[in-house]
């Protein structure tokens, strides 16, 4: 059994990163300033960027201009991560980088996974980017799709 894990968690505009060791009940804490978070964030939004057209950030500020175009041009990301966000992809390609691209976050208030209120929620707020992990949400997706077509309202899932 894993006896140390570490977590990271960005609260009251700061990064923290939490280093817990189980064995001798002792926690790290580190806290990164804006630079910092920057550096440790930019090779991540740098691929948020890429694939909206843009260069990678050189500096916060730029990241900010960047941003404020992208959101000014009404091509800032709506992203929904139907992965939770305690998952590293929930959270990073899910959460954060859209939005330091400028974008915002729609979630969803479900107990489990269910494909077709979560085509419904991308219909409903205009989603354009949806982060999923995995067969455990393309395989239900997949199938609610084809379910859909046999009904002959594929129309509808979208």
């Amino acid at each position: 059994m894993e006896s140390t894990f570490t977590k990271v968690i960005w609260w009251a505009g700061t990064l923290f990163e939490m280093k817990v060791n189980l064995a001798c009940q002792k926690t790290i804490l580190t806290f990164y300033e804006y630079e910092e978070f920057f550096t440790y964030s930019r090779l991540p939004v740098a691929g948020g960027l890429a694939l909206r057209g843009l260069e990678p950030a050189e500096s916060i500020e730029d990241l900010v201009a960047k941003a404020r175009a992208l959101h000014g041009a009404g091509a800032a990301p709506v992203s929904l991560p139907a992965c939770p966000q305690m998952h590293g992809t929930g959270m990073w390609i899910g959460t954060i980088i859209p939005l330091l691209c400028g974008g915002c976050v729609v979630t969803q208030r479900t107990a489990h996974f269910d494909p077709d209120v979560l085509f419904k929620t991308v219909a409903a707020e205009g989603v354009t980017d949806l982060t999923i992990v995995g067969d455990a949400f393309a395989r239900p997706m997949v199938a609610a799709l084809d379910a859909a077509e046999a009904a002959g309202t594929p129309s509808e899932r979208l």
